[in-house]
């Protein structure tokens, strides 16, 4: 498989800030590296949630709070 350095590139970008999404696609589309702004810390987390969720890493997401339940379709108007 040929290596594209595009990836990199944009796994850099995000770590350094960027939060526009289309400039950090590369980086979402190699698991490899979709995981390194997720668990970077400080990465803003319109960036922090697709990598994640790209990068299969499920545990950097955080669980559920408690003190803000999910409304009930009775309480939404």
């Amino acid at each position: 498989m040929p290596y594209d350095s595009s990836a990199p590139i944009a796994t850099l970008r995000a770590l350094y800030g960027e939060t526009d999404l289309p400039i950090i696609a590369p980086a979402l589309g190699d698991r490899r590296f979709a995981r390194m702004p997720a668990l970077a810390p400080g990465v803003h987390p319109i960036v922090g949630a697709p990598s994640a969720s790209a990068g299969e890493c499920q545990t950097c997401f955080p669980p559920p709070c408690a003190t803000h339940p999910r409304p009930q379709p009775s309480s939404r108007l």
